[in-house]
């Protein structure tokens, strides 16, 4: 839905959503000068953008689940929205990446906090807030 909203693929949205890093440096590059058109707003946040419109749109529709997105931050103003955060213990989240990916423990560990980082950078760059912390799942 998102993809076309934007212009990109659906390859390149899959490719370059959450996962905004922390770096400085990155981030004005990647945002900034291999944008061609520098009138044209950063593909990322442009990604965001329409996928916080399309969070909008399904929850004005009725009932839904969304999972990620910043879905709880884009939503943080409906009163009628249930914020939930799921998490396991680490041990058990490197198990099932490495079950499903069929890759050794080690690289599991690798693979599940990279995510994890890239998912928490992202939060904190759109919404100025902690991932995964309680009180970020309660309306301002």
């Amino acid at each position: 839905m998102t993809a076309g909203t934007t212009g990109y693929t659906p390859e390149f949205v899959k490719k370059n959503e959450e996962i905004m890093t922390n770096s400085l440096l990155y981030d004005l590059v990647n945002q900034m000068y291999l944008n061609t058109d520098r009138q044209d707003e950063a593909p990322k946040d442009k990604i965001f953008e329409a996928e916080c419109q399309v969070v909008r749109n399904l929850a004005k529709k009725g009932n839904c689940v969304i999972v990620g997105r910043c879905a709880d931050y884009v939503l943080r103003n409906s009163g009628n929205c249930l914020k939930v955060f799921f998490s396991a213990p680490l041990v058990s989240r490197i198990r099932r990446v490495a079950q499903r990916q069929n890759i050794s423990e080690g690289e599991a560990k690798a693979t599940v906090q990279k995510n994890e980082k890239l998912r928490a950078d992202n939060y904190r760059y759109y919404t100025r807030r902690m991932w995964g912390q309680p009180e970020t799942l309660i309306s301002a």
